[in-house]
């Protein structure tokens, strides 16, 4: 069972805007092609209207260890208990992101292992020849 407590804290906003190079709301876009990662709780709901304010700007969570992300829709951004439906929206998106997480990590570790197998292999290979080259300088010396 995986630790969906720990991997929703790791979540961050990403930010992303087609009219960059600009500021808003205190978050500088530099560029067009790279969203902006900010942590969870560091936007003031202020801040948040303005951005969700500025049509430009595209939303996303973003689990920054496998860059898998999630958009999340504009009528989402800042979504309260008041309205349920919008709250059910939002978990299926995120249930549906830490799956993608889930995935992407477990590919990662049977990448790393298949990697370890390989060099280990490898390494039986080059002592097989070394083996077999010092057997053959023996044979040829005696």
């Amino acid at each position: 069972m995986r630790d969906t407590a720990n991997l929703k804290t790791r979540l961050m906003i990403g930010l992303m805007s087609s009219r960059a190079p600009y500021t808003r709301a205190g978050i500088d876009f530099a560029s067009n092609r790279e969203a902006v990662l900010v942590e969870q709780g560091s936007l003031d709901a202020t801040r948040i209207l303005r951005l969700v304010d500025d049509v430009a700007i595209n939303f996303r969570l973003v689990d920054p260890v496998t860059d898998v992300f999630a958009d999340v829709p504009r009528d989402l951004i800042g979504v309260t208990a008041e309205d349920p439906e919008g709250v059910a929206r939002f978990d299926a998106i995120v249930a549906e992101l830490l799956d993608r997480v889930e995935a992407a990590e477990k590919a990662q570790a049977a990448a790393e292992k298949a990697a370890e197998a390989e060099a280990k292999r490898a390494a039986r290979a080059a002592a097989d020849q070394a083996k077999a080259d010092k057997a053959a300088q023996t044979e040829s010396a005696g």
